[in-house]
């Protein structure tokens, strides 16, 4: 029922945003045609524009403003690409909220409250690291030595480590695997919605923005009813498929 009710929502939301940009698209155009300057109208994105914003951070922050508002500029495959990659999010953490508690409990015979602490460790190291991230320190060493889309990858390849080190049958790397699961799946967010904002023009992002969002919950769900039933195959299943499909 909830997979149908996020389908469904997704289906009516792009319908209805396909709707309003057919009818408002030619009377848009002559509103701006008719508002802008002449010597606006004209494309200002040229190759010795953008090769001189290298060296002026004031053309940068110019130009920058300029795409972002630009609706002539059309959403290409990376742009869909990024949108996509929400999914990676639910695919990796899907199964551990929905069979990770239980799995802790039956397999290492640990209580209730201690896999409370264990996961409210692992929220609580993934905000640290999401607000390091964002520090002006924290984005000053990424400028330098983890530019996008690098940190992302590296991002990736420690979800699915992680999701691969719960499968090993030791308490102690099952607890760090889930930590850094969680740590890395939060900043995984953080840094693909920023991403996202930054190479999607504003006319396209109203609509690949909330449809990421909605094909990650339609991906929670998914993982949220499969995985019990891949837990009752193979305890160890879940893990196994989740770990393969990052």
């Amino acid at each position: 029922i909830a997979l149908g009710i996020e389908m469904a929502s997704l289906l009516y939301y792009l319908l209805t945003c396909s709707e309003g940009d057919t009818k408002n698209q030619s009377r848009s155009d002559k509103v701006l045609e008719a508002t802008l300057p002449e010597k606006e109208k004209d494309s200002e994105f040229t190759f010795s524009r953008v090769l001189a914003s290298l060296q002026k951070e004031e053309l940068s922050a110019e130009l920058s403003g300029m795409y972002s508002t630009t609706e002539g500029i059309v959403a290409n495959s990376f742009t869909l690409l990024i949108s996509a990659i929400f999914s990676i999010e639910a695919i990796a953490c899907g199964y551990l909220f929905s069979i990770g508690p239980m799995f802790i409990k039956n397999t290492f015979d640990v209580d209730e409250k201690s896999i409370g602490i264990i996961f409210s460790c692992a929220s609580l190291f993934g905000s640290i690291g999401t607000i390091i991230s964002i520090s002006p320190k924290g984005r000053a060493f990424q400028k330098t030595h983890l530019r996008s889309p690098y940190n992302l990858y590296i991002l990736v390849v420690v979800v699915t480590c992680s999701v691969l080190g719960c499968l090993v049958p030791i308490f102690s790397v099952h607890v760090i695997s889930v930590l850094f699961l969680i740590g890395a799946c939060e900043l995984f967010l953080t840094l693909v919605s920023e991403l996202q904002g930054a190479i999607t023009t504003s006319h396209f992002y109203t609509v690949l923005g909330p449809s990421a969002q909605m094909l990650r919950r339609i991906m929670n769900v998914v993982m949220a009813v499969t995985g019990p039933i891949a837990y009752g195959v193979f305890p160890r299943l879940p893990y196994l498929i989740s770990g393969s499909l990052c």
